[in-house]
């Protein structure tokens, strides 16, 4: 029978394709009084392959490890980070959540039983939050980052809108442009006019005044 321990996981690379881990068990306590296993094996979910982030002083990755299994040393049977409570969030019974390991991991993508949704979330370089999100519950889909949204919601209207609130919106009734628009091969001074429809604007004394088309420019 297979001797089963909670080995501590540290460097780790990719060979040939193949996951190895570093990994050694602490006899007296993590750092000094450890026994080595070097680099093992992995059998990890299928389409998962990870490689663990070394220990910090903000935790580290453990694994439970098998010895003398079908003529091999050690093997490592799956993992755990210890340092990725926070930026998980509240996980209901059903969900799951893929995400990146080690400090400073924010990269994940989530999918939720009970909300009926999936998508992928980030920080850029300020710290703000990234997401893609389909979102089964409200019948949405949005995507947002750097104060920018685009989103398809549930009666298939679609708004592209950047962080000043600029941009198109795609309705039942029509397309809506939110912001002043601008078109090539207007010059400065010019714009576009309003007329009266079908006759336009007669020529002579009678002619009509021809208003200029506001948030239309060059």
């Amino acid at each position: 029978m297979a001797n089963l321990e909670i080995s501590v996981l540290g460097s780790s690379v990719l060979k040939n394709g193949v996951a190895k881990w570093q990994s050694n068990v602490p006899v007296g306590n993590d750092n000094d009084d450890v026994t080595p296993h070097g680099e093992i094996q992995v059998f990890q979910s299928l389409g998962v392959s990870s490689l663990p982030f070394p220990k910090t002083d903000a935790g580290k990755c453990e694994a439970v490890t098998a010895r003398d299994v079908s003529g091999r040393t050690v093997i490592a049977l799956g993992g755990r980070d210890t340092r990725n409570a926070d930026f998980l969030g509240k996980m209901s019974p059903g969900d799951t959540s893929i995400h990146a390991t080690g400090e400073g991991a924010v990269a994940q993508a989530f999918f939720k039983n009970e909300k009926r949704s999936a998508g992928l979330a980030t920080e850029d370089s300020a710290s703000e939050t990234m997401t893609i999100l389909l979102d089964g519950k409200n019948d949405k889909l949005q995507i947002a980052a750097r104060g920018a949204t685009i989103q398809i919601d549930e009666l298939g209207d679609i708004s592209i809108l950047n962080s000043a609130g600029h941009g198109f919106l795609i309705q039942d009734n029509g397309v809506h442009v939110k912001g002043t628009f601008h078109l090539p091969g207007i010059p400065p001074g010019f714009g576009l006019g309003l007329v009266p429809i079908p006759a336009g604007s007669p020529p002579g004394a009678g002619a009509l005044l021809i208003l200029p088309l506001k948030g239309v420019t060059g």
